[in-house]
């Protein structure tokens, strides 16, 4: 019968390891892992800076941009008075305009009134051309008087002279 642990674990060995060979192998994994080690110490450190090194010129640009973001800010409340004051004075400007209009009840009286003397001007006007037609009526009769008694005077004369 075979040894029960080489069927077992399936190996060559027929034998345990030595101290010596236990020694030796922990030796060497332990090299291995404090080489390890190292290597990702110093992958933790250049990650490190990398992050600190993002960090720090993310800082510079946030405070950058902050500060863009405040002289913008200053600059806008700079308009916004400026606006407010342009406001104002337009403002006073329309008031002291509405100040000079004439109100809504003068501008109705004055309505009334030039209406009162146009209504007075229309009649004024319309008994001054009737009499101009009057007038013109009379030239005529007048005219026609005249060439009758021219006429009868012709006709006398003629008679009477002869």
């Amino acid at each position: 019968m075979a040894n029960s642990r080489e069927e077992v674990a399936g190996s060559s060995r027929t034998h345990e390891p030595s101290l010596r060979e236990l020694a030796a192998q922990n030796d060497y994994l332990k090299e291995l892992f404090l080489t390890k080690m190292a290597a990702l110490e110093r992958i933790m450190e250049e990650r490190d800076n990398l992050y600190t090194e993002r960090a720090s010129s993310s800082k510079a640009a946030i405070d950058a941009a902050f500060a863009a973001s405040e002289k913008a800010v200053g600059k806008s409340d700079i308009n916004a008075e400026k606006w407010r004051e342009n406001a104002n004075e337009w403002r006073a400007a329309m008031q002291d305009r509405e100040v000079k209009f004439a109100g809504r009840v003068e501008v109705d009286n004055e309505f009334k009134s030039l209406r009162a003397e146009l209504g007075s001007l229309k009649e004024t006007r319309a008994s001054v051309s009737g009499g101009e037609s009057n007038r013109d009526n009379t030239r005529s009769n007048l005219s026609l008087v005249v060439s009758i008694a021219v006429l009868i005077m012709m006709v006398v004369l003629r008679f009477v002279g002869k």
